[in-house]
Formats: structure tokens, C-alpha cells, sequence
């Protein structure tokens, strides 16, 4: 099986235009625009056949034309094939930017509970699912059915890793969940933290953290996976 290489980022929380009210705030949009394009670059340079976004690429459900604009501009210059799970800031909604039908040729955005989309180019499978709301109180890989070990598998995700037995309001994802997945990466976002590369079972798993930090309490360095 040959090799894939992907990209997992997440989190980012690009605002809209019409909150760049002082210069502060007008300089962390730009930031955050700018992060987006660092790591279409970065994905270029290096070859990358895969881009997972896992959820929260906007702040909001709501997005304003000229941020939308730009952010799927970027999006089209990136060579690999691009994979957005909607997260519970960005939600798919009718208002949603997740629901227009021209974002670029190479951007699939996960709009059900639970999705699939295969690459057979690359022997791949990328499985995902969006939040419909705010919250998501039941896991969404209930619905994952047809998993073939033939092939890569890849699953993007946004959510809350929790122990086998709490509860959270932004879709609960335990280590027994993980451990039955059978994926090969289950990249995800949510967390602001970045967290170690983790194994369960065969699956193999982490939050990438935010790329951008959000305010003076995500400093440190940032970046992607």
C-alpha cells in the first residue's frame, strides 16, 4: 500500500469582516487569514495529498462575502484534495457558507451525520461528519458502516475526547469509540491545545490544535500536523 501524506489542521475561527471595529482586532483578522494561507503553502511545498480541516475553520455560522471569498480562494489554491468537518462554531445550517454550492473543486465539506468520500487514486477513504448545531450531545459514528481494510482510512472529526463515561455538549468521543473505529488517522479538532500523536487499537489519533492563537491566553507556539 503506498503511502499518503496529509495535512490536519483545525480550528482556526476566522471572524467576519464587520468585527474589525479597532485596529487590534483588525490585525488578528488578518493573522488568521493569513494562517489560513501559511498552510495552503505549506501543504503545496510539501507534497501533500490530503488536507483536513476538523471543523471551525469560521467563528461563525454566519460569514461575510468578502471573508468568504477569501477564504475560498485560498482553499482553490491548494494542490491536495481538502476535507472540512463542520464544528459547533461553524455548524452546517441554512445560513451556513457550508451550504453554497461553489466552493472550489478540490473542497469537500461533510454536511450529514456521517459521510464517506473515497479517493481511489490514493487506495483512500476520508470519512466525517458536521455539526448540525451548536451542540451535539450523542456521538456521530454511529452511522459508520462499510469501513474496508483494504484501503487507507482516514476519518476528520470535531469534538470533545472525554473518558469512557463523562458527558459533553460538543459530541463526546471516548477512547473505547476510538479503539473500535478502525481507521487508520482520525484527525481532530476542537481542542485549542495540541495533544501528542495517540494510538487506540490501530487507530491513530490527535487534536492538531489551533493554528492561530485566539487571545493572550494561546500563546506559546502554534501550528498544524
Amino acid at each position: 500500500m503506498d503511502p499518503v501524506k496529509i495535512l490536519h489542521c483545525a480550528d482556526l475561527h476566522i471572524e467576519n469582516e464587520s468585527k474589525r471595529n479597532s485596529q487590534l482586532v483588525q490585525n488578528h483578522y488578518s493573522d488568521l487569514l493569513k494562517g489560513l494561507r501559511q498552510i495552503i503553502k505549506l501543504a503545496n511545498e510539501e507534497a501533500v495529498d490530503i488536507l483536513l480541516i476538523a471543523g471551525d475553520l469560521f467563528d461563525a455560522t454566519a460569514v461575510d462575502p468578502v471573508t468568504l471569498n477569501s477564504v475560498k480562494e485560498s482553499l482553490s489554491g491548494c494542490h491536495a484534495s481538502i476535507f472540512i468537518s463542520p464544528g459547533n462554531h461553524d455548524y452546517v445550517s441554512i445560513e451556513s457558507p457550508y451550504s453554497d454550492e461553489d466552493w472550489p473543486a478540490n473542497t469537500f465539506v461533510f454536511k450529514k451525520e456521517w459521510e464517506s468520500f473515497e479517493l481511489p487514486r490514493l487506495n483512500t477513504v476520508v470519512w466525517g461528519a458536521a455539526f448540525r448545531s451548536t451542540h451535539v450531545e450523542e456521538s456521530l459514528f454511529t452511522g459508520m458502516e462499510g469501513l474496508d481494510p483494504g484501503k487507507i482510512n482516514l476519518c476528520c472529526m470535531h469534538g470533545d475526547l472525554v473518558s469512557n463515561t463523562a458527558e459533553s455538549s460538543y459530541h463526546p468521543i471516548t477512547p473505547d469509540q476510538i479503539s473500535r473505529l478502525g481507521v487508520d488517522y482520525l484527525a481532530l479538532g476542537h481542542i485549542h491545545k495540541r495533544t501528542e500523536v495517540q494510538k487506540s487499537a490501530s487507530t491513530t489519533y490527535a487534536y492538531s490544535g489551533n493554528p492561530v492563537g485566539r487571545g493572550f491566553d494561546e500563546l506559546g507556539p502554534r501550528g498544524v500536523y
